[in-house]
């Protein structure tokens, strides 16, 4: 349902209580960590109530991936010309949202309450993993419309986890060092060896 469409029975939900959470969590998770965003504590920021809370979302992890579209837009990169420049982009794209301290600090207890159970990584599966995958595969298309590739790579989600993997890590693991330019060249060339060379994971041994 939209966010400002008419609930049954009820007035059209106000975008800016929604808006006054999403913040209120942001600067609880940035200030002190995922764990200790409670949903108690993020309407006593917003200066809201539960029953409020609760309308919008069911829990604090499922707020997660909304709190990352509002600060981050995922937008198909512009064409580049190329498979390599849209690539380049788009992990461009994952760094600055990876790098991002609310992110940073969300992340991993993130992922830990969503293992869980299989129920609870449908956030991550549907809101965050699966829309960047179709990124990817849109930039993909464009490279079959160039006649860059003859046709789409049968193992591009595996394509896609060897793009975004290293970022991810190293965003759960902020000493291992920040994702630099070098870091996003490695993965981009690597990808394009996979891509361009029809290189494909071996077989698995029987």
């Amino acid at each position: 349902m939209p966010e400002n469409a008419p609930r049954p029975g009820g007035r059209p939900r106000d975008t800016r209580i929604s808006e006054s959470l999403l913040a209120a969590a942001a600067r609880i998770i940035e200030r002190d960590g995922y764990n200790h965003a409670t949903v108690e504590g993020i309407v006593r920021e917003a200066g809201t109530s539960k029953p409020a809370f609760y309308r919008r979302y069911p829990s604090v992890a499922s707020m997660i991936p909304a709190i990352i579209s509002a600060r981050h837009n995922l937008d198909v990169p512009s064409d580049t010309g190329s498979l390599e420049g849209d690539l380049r982009a788009f992990q461009y794209q994952q760094q600055e949202l990876l790098s991002d301290r609310v992110v940073q600090r969300c992340m991993a207890g993130w992922l830990a309450d969503l293992s869980e159970s299989p129920e609870r990584m449908h956030p991550f599966a549907i809101e965050f993993a699966a829309k960047r995958q179709q990124v990817v595969s849109t930039i993909l298309e464009r490279a079959v419309q160039r006649g860059e590739i003859s046709e789409l790579p049968t193992a591009s989600d595996h394509l896609f986890e060897a793009l975004v993997t290293p970022l991810l890590y190293r965003s759960l693991f902020p000493q291992t060092g920040k994702v630099g330019p070098d870091e996003i060249e490695l993965t981009v060339h690597l990808a394009c060896k996979v891509v361009l060379c029809k290189d494909s994971p071996p077989a698995p041994k029987k």
